[in-house]
């Protein structure tokens, strides 16, 4: 009876040490897969993507269409004359670019995208998406309206996961040398954007950028104002980690140690979300963070994120077209590092037709003031109406806004025209989508065969306000003009009263504002560490007549577009 009773023990204990020693251990099967990553890589650039193709139906009628601001027709015509697929990629050697052909483009995208946000991950979707992106960048050449360096950042990653999934199988595993190319193109990405800082402007040397740069930046966020008022030496030290990041920690996505690699990765995704959070860039720092999660293997994410990994190997042919995406990269790559070295950087260009390897960069120079382009329009020459654009801070009653990663291209076009000397990047505006603005908005009854327009530039300098009207109440906004505006609108006849403009209780950090144009504040009894904002103002119409002008200075500058300037109507303005 005891020998019976222990045969079934040492077999017990037999399977016991078995199913001991057979799983293998969990943490070393993380740090060899990549099945998060992959999927975050994918579901992210859906995402992205959906929103960028989402504004591109929504603005491209307004912008290049046949009624837009630049109509692409006559440039896509000219171009599939004189090329091939090959050397222009496109769908417009098959269809007409009109309006329909432009907003079925956007839509076939958009429908993509979403398939690849719900987990589609297959390679053809992301390569329809990839043609219908590169199809409106194509069309829109004749304009700036898609010249940022995003648009061919999305084509090259949107090509290199083309080739981290596969056609067949959504649950196939990455294989090294497509994350290798992620990873490379991360460095290029944020070495490019730090030499073009070093190399383009002085206040980076001088660590005085970002004391303007949130101020001046293109659409500036709720938090821009947050960011703008921290401490000098704060933000002079934020210079030297964007220095930091960009050039030097850059390099760590590159080394083939896993805890280096993963330290880099964390590096870039926080660089980027903290600039994310400072401003409107569009898609731009959502894009950058996608080739940095290459870098994170599925150990380096939170346990209730990550994917299970699969034992699936790909096959000897997927393995060949890995080695000739390596080859052709590396060849492409060839006048990219020669820019990267060069003293002659150019940033956000392309050397080949299909853009698949490029160069990267921004905010080489910060501008130290914001002169905000205004445009007004008139049916009669004599009374002007401001148009309000959506993000735009024109009406500066109105508190920034969110917007990434949507891309509102026309607010962003306009804030060029505020670099010295202020050149308009466009000349006419739509009256078609000019009626539909006033009508949306103002309630106004007109009709579109006879409302002929004007219209008019303008420069306005805006600068963040922060003060308070008294120390004992509730904070206040206020604004007040400098002296010498205030003598010339007194020798002008206009009004000069001071006045506050809002007066709401709390922290004015956590209101966030921008100063009124027009009239005067009584100076206020500032608190202890506050500052006094001001406004200096130049009237959109110009300055007062130059008879009356102050001597020694200078009549602001006014810019008119070439239609208004002749008397004739004006076509088109986009109302995104």
């Amino acid at each position: 009876m005891v020998a019976v009773l222990r045969r079934p023990t040492r077999e017990r204990d037999a399977v016991t040490d078995a199913a001991v020693e057979e799983p293998p251990k969990p943490e070393a099967a993380a740090e060899d897969s990549f099945a998060t990553a992959k999927h975050s890589i994918c579901t992210a650039l859906g995402v992205v993507m959906a929103v960028h193709f989402y504004s591109a139906y929504v603005q491209n009628t307004a912008l290049i269409g046949a009624d837009g601001l630049v109509p692409c027709a006559a440039y896509v015509k000219e171009r599939v004359k004189t090329g091939s697929f090959w050397t222009w990629p496109c769908v417009w050697w098959w269809i007409e670019p009109t309006d329909a052909n432009l907003d079925a483009v956007a839509l076939t995208g958009l429908a993509n995208a979403l398939l690849l946000t719900v987990g589609a991950h297959y390679s053809h979707l992301v390569a329809i998406c990839w043609l219908c992106h590169s199809s409106i960048v194509n069309a829109a050449e004749a304009s700036s309206f898609y010249s940022y360096g995003w648009e061919t950042q999305l084509l090259e990653t949107a090509f290199l996961t083309i080739f981290l999934c596969s056609p067949t199988d959504r649950r196939a595993p990455p294989t090294r040398i497509v994350l290798w190319l992620f990873r490379w193109l991360a460095f290029r990405i944020s070495v490019g954007a730090g030499l073009i800082k070093v190399r383009g402007g002085s206040c980076w040397e001088r660590k005085t950028c970002l004391w303007y740069h949130f101020e001046t930046q293109p659409i500036p966020s709720p938090l821009s104002f947050f960011f703008h008022f921290l401490p000098k030496a704060i933000l002079s030290r934020g210079v030297d980690i964007d220095l930091i990041v960009q050039l030097y920690a850059s390099w760590l996505v590159l080394v083939p140690l896993r805890n280096v690699r993963r330290v880099a990765g964390y590096a870039q995704i926080a660089f980027m979300l903290n600039i994310a959070a400072s401003g409107n860039f569009s898609v731009l720092n959502h894009l950058t963070i996608l080739p940095s999660l290459a870098c994170l293997d599925d150990k380096a994410w939170p346990r209730c994120l990550r994917r299970a990994p699969t034992k699936k190997r790909r096959n000897l042919g997927r393995r060949m077209t890995d080695v000739v995406l390596l080859l052709v990269i590396a060849y492409l790559s060839r006048p990219v590092v020669a820019n990267l070295v060069s003293k002659n950087q150019v940033m956000n260009t392309s050397f080949d037709p299909f853009k698949l390897v490029n160069t990267y960069g921004a905010f080489g120079s910060v501008g130290e003031g914001r002169y905000e382009p205004v445009v007004a329009l008139s049916d009669d020459g004599t009374t002007w109406r401001e148009v309000d654009l959506p993000c735009k801070p024109t009406d500066v009653r109105r508190r920034p806004c969110f917007s990434a990663p949507y891309h509102h291209r026309l607010d962003w076009n306009i804030w060029f025209i505020g670099f010295k000397p202020h050149r308009p990047v466009w000349k006419l505006i739509s009256e078609k989508h000019c009626v539909d603005l006033h009508r949306r908005r103002h309630g106004d009854n007109v009709a579109s065969t006879a409302w002929k327009l004007h219209a008019m530039w303008g420069t306005r300098h805006l600068i963040f306000t922060q003060a308070s009207a008294d120390a004992r109440g509730p904070r206040a906004l206020a604004l007040r003009l400098p002296r010498a505006a205030a003598a010339r609108r007194r020798r002008a006849g206009a009004p000069v009263g001071g006045r506050v403009v809002a007066r709401r209780p709390g922290s004015y950090r956590a209101r966030p504002y921008v100063p009124v144009p027009h009239g005067r504040a009584p100076r206020p009894n500032l608190g202890n560490g506050a500052r006094r904002a001001r406004l200096v103002d130049a009237r959109v119409r110009g300055g007062p007549d130059p008879a009356r002008r102050a001597p020694g200075r200078r009549q602001p500058r006014v810019l008119r577009g070439a239609a208004a300037a002749a008397g004739q109507s004006v076509r088109g303005a986009y109302l995104g």
